[in-house]
């Protein structure tokens, strides 16, 4: 009977484990969403911002226009263009520093981030991202879940699942929050902690059940509860 139980929980374990397989290939063929993800937050939320916001505020005027030759190039994923500018335009690293403080500077510093992260320069993409402060949910969050996205790049496990799980936290959004929340879960996974990755995918499951990240994330809970019952 014993050993009954035990090849039982054994075909459990090998049907989790081929589940798991084929979870683990759909994160890897979609772990660049992020990237494409946040092009679309460029491209829809920080004209947002800079032009639905500003356009009511004549003092941001003359910042937005100074913006608009390196925004066209970061669109167009030039993005050493986008950063350093030339002589007749203003890059975004400057005219983040030029206008400091006010919405069209930190529309630029997160622009630069992303381009600096693109462009592999993840050290320098956290620098400049981790110095955007917005009061839209969504910015923000896509702000710190680039920033993870960076620490995961220079192997600082830690560093990255704190920010994906701050990125959960900084916004509901279903097309953002349960991948931040599927992110943060596998690096605690990576760093050992299977109770807190079991908590970022339940979160998944109850909160966001209707995600593309929900479809088999029973898979990863199923992993994780066998690894915390050890």
């Amino acid at each position: 009977m014993a050993k009954k139980k035990k090849d039982a929980l054994d075909d459990q374990l090998v049907a989790v484990e081929e589940t798991l397989s084929r979870t683990e290939a759909y994160i890897e063929k979609n772990q660049s969403k992020l990237i494409t993800i946040v092009s679309v937050v460029v491209g829809i939320i920080a004209v947002y911002l800079a032009y639905g916001r500003f356009i009511v505020q004549p003092q941001q005027k003359e910042a937005m226009q100074e913006l608009v030759w390196a925004k066209l190039k970061f669109e167009a994923d030039s993005f050493q263009s986008a950063l350093n500018g030339n002589m007749q335009n203003m890059g975004l690293l400057d005219h983040a520093d030029e206008y400091s403080g006010t919405p069209a500077g930190e529309t630029s510093r997160y622009m630069a981030g992303i381009a600096l992260m693109r462009t592999s320069d993840f050290t320098g993409a956290i620098a400049q991202l981790d110095q955007c402060y917005f009061g839209d949910p969504i910015m923000q969050a896509a702000t710190y879940g680039a920033i993870g996205d960076c620490f995961a790049e220079i192997d600082q496990p830690a560093e990255a699942q704190e920010y994906f799980a701050k990125a959960a936290d900084s916004s509901s959004d279903i097309l953002t929050a349960p991948i931040h929340l599927l992110k943060a879960g596998k690096m605690a996974e990576y760093n050992g902690q299977h109770s807190q990755a079991l908590k970022f995918y339940e979160r998944i499951r109850n909160d966001y059940p209707d995600s593309q990240e929900a479809l088999q994330i029973d898979a990863s809970i199923a992993k994780v509860k066998h690894l915390t019952s050890k």
